[in-house]
C-alpha cells in the first residue's frame, strides 16, 4: 500500500473498534484511490473520507475515533468539498463537518474531544 502525494507524509493514524484504521496525512492518493490528506482502510483497501480535507498542501495532524461512529481530525486544513472546516472537523459516516466554530490556527491534537463527546 502507497500514499501519493507531493509530499507525501502519514502524520496521524487511529483504529476503531471494528478494526479499521484511519490515516491522515498530506497525500492525495492512498493505494490507488483518491483521497485528500485522509483515508481508512476496512482490511482489503483503503477508501476516501468524502471529499476528504484540504486544499491541497494542507495536512491532517491529528486523528482521533469516538467508537465506531465519528472520526475527528486536526491541522492545516480549512475545507471539506467546498465547505469551511477551519482546522478542526469530524467525519460522520457520510460528511465532514467543522467542530464548533472551527479554530483560527492549525490544530495537531484532538485527544481531548473523545472525553468531551462521551460526556
Amino acid at each position: 500500500t502507497s500514499f501519493v502525494g507531493p509530499p507525501v507524509a502519514v502524520n496521524a493514524l487511529a483504529y476503531d473498534p471494528s478494526g479499521s484504521l484511519y490515516a491522515g496525512g498530506a497525500f492525495n492518493d492512498a493505494g490507488g484511490v483518491p483521497a485528500s490528506n485522509v483515508a481508512v482502510w476496512y482490511g482489503a483497501a483503503w477508501s476516501a473520507l468524502g471529499a476528504g480535507l484540504g486544499p491541497q498542501f494542507s495536512s491532517v495532524d491529528a486523528l482521533a475515533v469516538n467508537g465506531t461512529d465519528m472520526v475527528y481530525a486536526g491541522g492545516t486544513f480549512t475545507v471539506s468539498g467546498g465547505e469551511a472546516v477551519e482546522y478542526i472537523a469530524q467525519w460522520d459516516g457520510a460528511v465532514w463537518t467543522t467542530v464548533g466554530a472551527g479554530t483560527d490556527g492549525a490544530v495537531h491534537g484532538v485527544r481531548g474531544l473523545l472525553h468531551r463527546a462521551q460526556q
